[in-house]
C-alpha cells in the first residue's frame, strides 16, 4: 500500500550537500558522539540478536 509507506527522511543529498536550508546546525563534537553511539546500538543489536537466535537469552528486539 503506497499510502502507508514511510518516506525516508534526507538530510544531504547524494553529493553530501544539505537538502534545505533549514537544517539544524551541529556541532562536530556532537555529530562524532551520535555517530558514535549510533554504530555502538547497531553493533550490540547484532550480538544480542545473535545470541537471542542461538537460544543463549531468551529475549531481545532489535532497535531498528
Amino acid at each position: 500500500h503506497p499510502e502507508e509507506r514511510v518516506h525516508c527522511y534526507r538530510v544531504l543529498d547524494d553529493s553530501g550537500q544539505p537538502v534545505s536550508s533549514n537544517y539544524v546546525h551541529i556541532d562536530k563534537d556532537i555529530a562524532l558522539k551520535m555517530y558514535k553511539e549510533m554504530v555502538t546500538l547497531q553493533t550490540m543489536d547484532t550480538i544480542f540478536y545473535e545470541a537471542q537466535r542461538q537460544g543463549r537469552i531468551s529475549f531481545y528486539v532489535t532497535a531498528i
